[in-house]
């Protein structure tokens, strides 16, 4: 917003980075960490200027925005369990299971920024509030994950 670029160019941008870098993610027959966190990144900037757009300039707010991309998360996951019969991560090596995975992990980062600015704003529990509800729920998850409470692909 501070170049002026508006929320809805802002995004567009941030789409064209992701996609380039998920294309060059698919297309990488091994693990590069620069490109991997790179594309993190740029799901996590898209997610950003995507959740903020359709909150305050579609005026959705972000309870709305929240529920379209639970909805969509949710979506992704069953599609890609659906075509690919699973979708545990470490068998994330063919293209069309890569493409699933980014999607998922944009919806989720997404989604993430709009839950957060609801519980902030909408919830009015204020910035440190949120902080703090979400690094209990990823203190959590972390604890389920590392004693195996629940498979991989349920805490994915």
């Amino acid at each position: 917003m501070s170049s002026g670029l508006g929320y809805l160019v802002s995004t567009g941008v941030f789409a064209v980075v992701f996609a380039v870098l998920v294309g060059a993610q698919v297309k990488v027959d091994r693990f590069n960490p620069i490109l991997f966190w790179s594309t993190i990144i740029a799901t996590t900037t898209l997610g950003t200027t995507l959740a903020d757009y359709v909150d305050r300039s579609l005026r959705i707010g972000y309870t709305g925005v929240s529920l379209l991309l639970v909805g969509r998360l949710v979506a992704s996951l069953l599609i890609w369990k659906r075509d690919l019969e699973t979708f545990a991560v470490d068998s994330v090596k063919a293209a069309k299971a890569e493409f699933y995975y980014w999607m998922t992990i944009m919806f989720s980062q997404t989604l993430g920024t709009a839950l957060g600015g609801w519980t902030a704003d909408t919830a009015s529990i204020g910035y440190l509030g949120s902080a703090a509800i979400f690094s209990v729920l990823l203190l959590i998850v972390y604890v389920v994950h590392r004693l195996n409470l629940v498979s991989s692909s349920i805490v994915f």
